[in-house]
């Protein structure tokens, strides 16, 4: 054999063989950085921390919905600013206006072009009124940037934790109802949850995919929310997080002679069930947090009950 070819196919095996030892090195040294998961409140903290630095965002998104198996679909700008200024634009095809949207807080105003009016209320209850999807399960502004419903205080409320090939999984109890969480191992991730009643009957379902580093904060690119036939799913286009935002953003323009339009009080009853049993589980989680104003329910709040949150056990 020629000397020159045998040097070649040397130099290509040493090569190879390079290659391969430096990708095993780049391998093992990403997963160490990722330290083992101790105990259950361990991993609520990593799941929490992803958002952490989260300060300001403008997120554009496809929004599609479908309900009662007719689907729509829309593009969303949300701007949010912590700790609880969140502003929401959607518009249809051509870029038309379907709906712009303000939060305070837990509270929402809706101004709906086509109608010329406002909803505003609880800020579930009123997109609840004008999607169909039923966000009281959730914490309304961190389930739209797809942050978990998840606090340090849920490690009191955990009955199960179990561990698998992909998987952290576990299961929560509150007092109405009940919380199946799948965590993936590799990012300590929140991929779906599912909430149930105490009957084990499903209510809704939330899958959060395609996660991604963007300025300090590790989010998902796909937020999904399934109750029922009805589905609601947004898919970020484009981000920018962390770079500040001009308070001007926030501000909802409306034109004059806007009227209050009715609400649906079929789906508010409806709503209010989901709202008022997250209420009692927040709440009896932390006292110091009360999420919905008293007077969202006069006769009902864990507030105006014998006992506080001890009422929200007594109420069926």
């Amino acid at each position: 054999m020629h000397p020159d070819r045998t040097r070649t196919g040397q130099s290509r095996t040493a090569g190879l063989l390079f290659s391969a030892i430096a990708l095993l090195c780049a391998c093992t040294s990403s997963l160490t950085l990722t330290p083992p998961i101790r105990d259950p409140e361990d991993l609520i903290r990593r799941v929490i921390s992803h958002s952490d630095s989260l300060r300001n965002a403008r997120i554009r998104a496809r929004v599609s919905i479908e309900i009662d198996r007719i689907r729509r679909k829309a593009t969303s700008v949300l701007f949010y600013k912590r700790p609880a200024d969140l502003r929401m634009e959607i518009s249809g095809s051509l870029g038309v206006s379907i709906m712009s949207a303000k939060f305070w807080g837990d509270s929402l105003r809706v101004y709906l072009p086509a109608e010329n009016g406002t909803l505003e209320g609880l800020a579930a209850s009123v997109l609840y009124q004008v999607t169909g999807i039923n966000l009281g399960y959730y914490d309304v502004q961190r389930v739209m940037l797809g942050i978990p419903t998840l606090e340090m205080s849920d490690r009191a409320h955990i009955t199960a934790f179990d561990t698998t090939a992909d998987y952290y999984i576990v299961d929560l109890q509150h007092t109405f109802l009940k919380r199946k969480l799948w965590i993936d191992r590799v990012n300590v991730t929140l991929e779906r949850e599912d909430i149930t009643n105490l009957r084990g009957e499903r209510l809704s379902q939330l899958r959060l995919s395609r996660y991604k580093f963007v300025s300090g904060c590790f989010l998902p690119q796909k937020i999904e929310i399934r109750q029922g036939l009805n589905h609601i799913a947004w898919t970020v286009e484009s981000s920018r997080v962390n770079a500040g935002l001009d308070e001007d953003v926030f501000n909802l323009i409306m034109p004059d002679g806007v009227r209050p339009l009715e609400r649906d009080k079929s789906k508010t009853r409806r709503h209010r069930r989901a709202a008022f049993a997250l209420a009692c589980r927040l709440l009896t989680s932390n006292p110091a947090f009360l999420p919905i104003p008293p007077s969202t329910y006069p006769d009902q709040h864990p507030r105006h009950q014998p006992g506080g949150p001890a009422a929200c056990r007594a109420i069926r």
